[in-house]
């Protein structure tokens, strides 16, 4: 919260409206900001799944528990290629949006179509979990590719 009050006031500060240039600090901290908020949307929306007591199947559990994975391991990459001062790999990074665009793809293919003792609380519920991991996953796509010098942004 202290970061976003700090770039908002930089920014409403600033005389020029090259503060979000392509691969400028700004940007990074703008699209880091919309990754925190994304990671705060997943957090809310797991947290209302456990209040409901949403009960979900395997087949669901085996996809959330992948985009888990491939969210984290974009994460750790992410803050990995930062320590070094370094961008992450953009191949590695495409290759990982890729796959959690098909993972969610695959679950939104079955949630329309579920098994007769998926009630609607938790097809919604999955739903849900699914679209908030996709946000968290775009998001840290959406940062790496303002590290990236050579990435097309526009």
């Amino acid at each position: 919260a202290d970061s976003r009050r700090a770039l908002e006031a930089r920014s409403l500060g600033a005389r020029s409206e090259s503060v979000l240039d392509r691969g400028s600090p700004w940007q990074t901290a703008l699209a880091a900001l919309q990754l925190q908020r994304a990671l705060e949307d997943l957090l809310r929306v797991a947290e209302h799944a456990v209040e409901r007591d949403l009960a979900l199947g395997a087949e669901d559990l085996t996809r959330l528990r992948a985009m888990h994975a491939l969210c984290a391991d974009g994460m750790r990459t992410l803050i990995e290629a930062m320590l070094r001062g370094d961008s992450p790999d953009p191949a590695d990074v495409r290759a990982r949006e890729i796959r959690m665009n098909v993972v969610e793809a695959e679950g939104r293919r079955r949630l329309r179509a579920p098994p007769a003792q998926d009630s609607m609380t938790i097809r919604l519920g999955a739903i849900e979990l699914l679209d908030a991991y996709e946000g968290v996953g775009n998001h840290v796509f959406r940062v790496c590719e303002t590290l990236d010098r050579d990435a097309d942004l526009d």
